[in-house]
């Protein structure tokens, strides 16, 4: 492994072309609901900004890699769950591990 690779990790690209973007999609639209969620009991209401729901509806209709770029483009924080969500880490292999199963939906 490269110094530069170990030291800052894949970048953006490399993490997406091995993430499994449905469950990517999935585990998104968990933390939107979450946060709604948690909004609603606080007697509010959690707001997006519209560049963010347009890359994030195109993203969630289709999920793939050029959807991904673009939504990530509005929410750079969010490639943490491309990257839990692909093969290797300790996230994935549980659940898929959990949906072979029939443990999980």
């Amino acid at each position: 492994m490269g110094f530069f690779k170990k030291i800052f990790g894949d970048s953006r690209d490399d993490v997406l072309a091995k993430s499994d973007m449905q469950m990517a999609r999935d585990e998104i639209a968990d933390f939107h609901k979450m946060v709604n969620e948690r909004a609603a009991r606080e007697g509010g209401e959690y707001l997006f900004k519209t560049e963010y729901v347009a890359a994030w509806q195109a993203f969630r209709d289709d999920p793939n890699i050029n959807t991904a770029r673009k939504f990530l483009d509005e929410a750079p924080n969010l490639l943490q769950y491309f990257q839990m969500c692909s093969p290797g880490h300790d996230f994935y292999t549980t659940s898929r591990s959990l949906k072979e199963r029939g443990l999980q939906g």
